[in-house]
């Protein structure tokens, strides 16, 4: 049976971001990164965090368009948008 301390098993490398961060720039950190959660932090404190799903889906709510339109695949290709949605 597997197991031992959370130390063993957890990601060391952790980037955060901020709430007022730019719904673009996370999600080019989750492509760079392949991450699939942030925290989100306040100075030192943990106020929540995002994931892949939450960024594509603020995207596309905050642009009004269905994501297959032509500004968005401009920028969010449909590699973008398959590794956002894992």
């Amino acid at each position: 049976m597997p197991g031992g301390p959370v130390s063993k098993f957890m990601t060391d490398v952790v980037l955060t971001v901020i709430p007022n961060s730019d719904l673009f720039s996370v999600a080019d950190i989750f492509l760079k990164h392949n991450f699939r959660r942030m925290p989100v932090v306040e100075g030192k404190k943990l106020v929540g965090q995002i994931s892949r799903r939450d960024v594509l889906r603020a995207i596309q709510d905050s642009t009004n368009y269905d994501m297959d339109t032509e500004e968005i695949n401009g920028y969010i290709t449909q590699e973008m948008k398959g590794s956002l949605s894992k």
